[in-house]
Protein backbone atom coordinates (compact mmCIF):
# COMPACT_ATOMS: atom_id res chain seq x y z
CA UNK A 1 0.00 0.00 0.00
CA UNK A 2 1.32 3.49 -1.13
CA UNK A 3 1.59 5.92 1.75
CA UNK A 4 0.19 9.86 0.55
CA UNK A 5 2.67 12.09 0.78
CA UNK A 6 1.94 15.91 1.18
CA UNK A 7 3.86 18.65 0.53
CA UNK A 8 4.59 21.13 3.79
CA UNK A 9 2.77 23.82 0.86
CA UNK A 10 -0.13 21.62 0.90
CA UNK A 11 -0.31 21.14 4.78
CA UNK A 12 -0.09 24.82 5.29
CA UNK A 13 -2.88 25.34 2.72
CA UNK A 14 -5.42 22.80 4.55
CA UNK A 15 -4.37 24.33 7.97
CA UNK A 16 -4.76 28.03 6.79
CA UNK A 17 -8.44 26.68 5.09
CA UNK A 18 -9.48 25.71 8.31
CA UNK A 19 -8.45 28.65 10.08
CA UNK A 20 -10.44 30.86 7.50
CA UNK A 21 -13.10 28.35 8.26
CA UNK A 22 -13.40 28.34 11.93
CA UNK A 23 -13.29 32.12 12.50
CA UNK A 24 -16.27 32.99 9.45
CA UNK A 25 -18.16 30.06 11.29
CA UNK A 26 -17.96 31.34 14.67
CA UNK A 27 -18.82 35.22 13.48
CA UNK A 28 -21.46 33.87 11.07
CA UNK A 29 -22.79 31.83 14.74
CA UNK A 30 -23.60 34.93 16.11
CA UNK A 31 -25.85 36.53 13.36
CA UNK A 32 -26.99 33.62 11.30
CA UNK A 33 -27.33 30.58 13.91
CA UNK A 34 -29.84 28.67 11.81
CA UNK A 35 -27.88 29.46 8.53
CA UNK A 36 -24.53 28.14 10.31
CA UNK A 37 -25.56 25.02 11.71
CA UNK A 38 -27.30 24.03 8.66
CA UNK A 39 -24.69 24.56 6.13
CA UNK A 40 -21.75 23.64 8.66
CA UNK A 41 -21.80 19.59 7.48
CA UNK A 42 -21.90 20.55 3.74
CA UNK A 43 -19.41 23.40 3.80
CA UNK A 44 -16.59 21.04 5.48
CA UNK A 45 -17.60 18.14 3.24
CA UNK A 46 -17.11 20.19 0.09
CA UNK A 47 -13.98 21.85 1.00
CA UNK A 48 -12.68 18.42 1.27
CA UNK A 49 -13.55 17.70 -2.28
CA UNK A 50 -12.61 20.41 -3.27
CA UNK A 51 -8.87 19.26 -2.18
CA UNK A 52 -9.32 16.37 -3.75
CA UNK A 53 -10.62 17.57 -6.68
CA UNK A 54 -7.61 20.00 -7.08
CA UNK A 55 -4.82 17.85 -5.37
CA UNK A 56 -6.15 14.31 -6.36
CA UNK A 57 -6.16 11.78 -8.98
CA UNK A 58 -7.28 12.77 -12.27
CA UNK A 59 -9.74 9.86 -12.25
CA UNK A 60 -11.74 11.11 -9.35
CA UNK A 61 -11.93 15.17 -11.37
CA UNK A 62 -15.62 14.90 -13.01
CA UNK A 63 -17.29 13.25 -9.95
CA UNK A 64 -15.36 15.55 -7.99
CA UNK A 65 -16.62 18.82 -9.87
CA UNK A 66 -20.30 17.38 -9.89
CA UNK A 67 -20.34 16.80 -6.60
CA UNK A 68 -18.57 20.54 -5.72
CA UNK A 69 -21.60 22.09 -8.04
CA UNK A 70 -24.66 20.22 -6.99
CA UNK A 71 -23.96 20.89 -3.26
CA UNK A 72 -23.57 24.42 -3.78
CA UNK A 73 -26.60 24.52 -5.62
CA UNK A 74 -28.29 22.71 -2.34
CA UNK A 75 -26.56 24.62 -0.10
CA UNK A 76 -27.75 27.53 -1.99
CA UNK A 77 -31.41 25.99 -1.62
CA UNK A 78 -31.24 25.75 2.47
CA UNK A 79 -29.91 29.50 2.21
CA UNK A 80 -32.94 30.38 0.32
CA UNK A 81 -35.08 28.28 2.64
CA UNK A 82 -34.17 30.87 4.91
CA UNK A 83 -34.06 34.25 3.71
CA UNK A 84 -37.11 33.76 1.41
CA UNK A 85 -40.01 31.61 3.33
CA UNK A 86 -42.56 32.25 0.56
CA UNK A 87 -40.34 31.00 -2.48
CA UNK A 88 -41.13 27.09 -3.80
CA UNK A 89 -37.76 25.71 -2.43
CA UNK A 90 -38.41 27.12 0.97
CA UNK A 91 -42.11 25.61 0.63
CA UNK A 92 -40.40 21.94 0.11
CA UNK A 93 -37.59 22.69 2.66
CA UNK A 94 -40.45 23.50 5.27
CA UNK A 95 -42.57 19.73 4.39
CA UNK A 96 -38.91 18.47 5.07
CA UNK A 97 -38.24 20.31 8.30
CA UNK A 98 -41.92 19.44 9.55
CA UNK A 99 -40.65 15.31 9.02
CA UNK A 100 -37.37 16.44 10.96
CA UNK A 101 -40.04 17.66 13.51
CA UNK A 102 -41.91 14.48 13.31
CA UNK A 103 -38.67 12.46 14.16
CA UNK A 104 -37.40 14.25 16.76
CA UNK A 105 -40.64 14.09 18.71
CA UNK A 106 -41.28 10.67 18.10
CA UNK A 107 -38.15 8.54 17.48
CA UNK A 108 -37.43 7.77 20.99
CA UNK A 109 -33.85 7.82 21.30
CA UNK A 110 -34.40 11.41 20.45
CA UNK A 111 -37.06 12.43 22.00
CA UNK A 112 -36.03 12.28 25.40
CA UNK A 113 -32.93 13.39 24.68
CA UNK A 114 -32.95 16.83 22.38
CA UNK A 115 -34.74 19.46 23.95
CA UNK A 116 -35.44 21.35 21.07
CA UNK A 117 -33.69 24.33 22.19
CA UNK A 118 -31.26 26.01 19.83
CA UNK A 119 -28.92 26.60 23.01
CA UNK A 120 -28.38 22.65 23.05
CA UNK A 121 -25.39 21.14 21.23
CA UNK A 122 -26.88 17.97 21.02
CA UNK A 123 -30.23 19.52 19.25
CA UNK A 124 -28.15 21.42 17.00
CA UNK A 125 -25.91 18.40 16.15
CA UNK A 126 -29.11 16.66 14.93
CA UNK A 127 -30.63 19.34 13.18
CA UNK A 128 -27.00 19.92 11.32
CA UNK A 129 -27.06 16.15 10.47
CA UNK A 130 -31.02 16.24 9.43
CA UNK A 131 -29.99 19.69 7.31
CA UNK A 132 -27.13 17.90 6.03
CA UNK A 133 -28.45 14.45 4.33
CA UNK A 134 -30.57 16.07 1.57
CA UNK A 135 -27.38 18.57 0.64
CA UNK A 136 -25.34 15.27 0.78
CA UNK A 137 -27.63 13.58 -1.59
CA UNK A 138 -28.07 16.17 -4.04
CA UNK A 139 -24.04 16.05 -4.32
CA UNK A 140 -24.03 12.54 -4.33
CA UNK A 141 -26.51 12.55 -7.94
CA UNK A 142 -24.37 15.77 -8.80
CA UNK A 143 -21.04 13.90 -8.86
CA UNK A 144 -22.24 10.60 -10.38
CA UNK A 145 -24.15 12.33 -13.23
CA UNK A 146 -20.94 14.29 -13.82
CA UNK A 147 -18.99 11.04 -13.79
CA UNK A 148 -21.14 9.02 -16.20
CA UNK A 149 -21.28 11.68 -18.50
CA UNK A 150 -17.76 11.70 -19.00
CA UNK A 151 -17.74 8.53 -19.73
CA UNK A 152 -20.38 8.22 -22.54
CA UNK A 153 -18.81 11.30 -23.77
CA UNK A 154 -15.12 9.90 -23.40
CA UNK A 155 -16.56 6.62 -25.47
CA UNK A 156 -18.05 8.89 -28.01
CA UNK A 157 -15.45 11.26 -29.34
CA UNK A 158 -13.47 8.17 -30.59
CA UNK A 159 -13.55 8.41 -34.52
CA UNK A 160 -13.21 5.61 -36.57
CA UNK A 161 -11.19 7.84 -39.27
CA UNK A 162 -7.54 7.50 -39.84
CA UNK A 163 -6.79 11.34 -39.88
CA UNK A 164 -8.46 11.67 -36.71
Amino acid sequence: MKRAQFSLITLMAVIGVTALDLAFARMAFIEYRHLTIGLSLIALVLQFVTFAMIFGPTQIRAFSAGFVTAGALAASSFIIFRQCPESWIAIAWSFYANFVEFCIKHLPFLCHAVRGDWNDPLFAGVIAVFAFLPQLGAALIGGVSASVLTKVAGSSRRCPCRWA
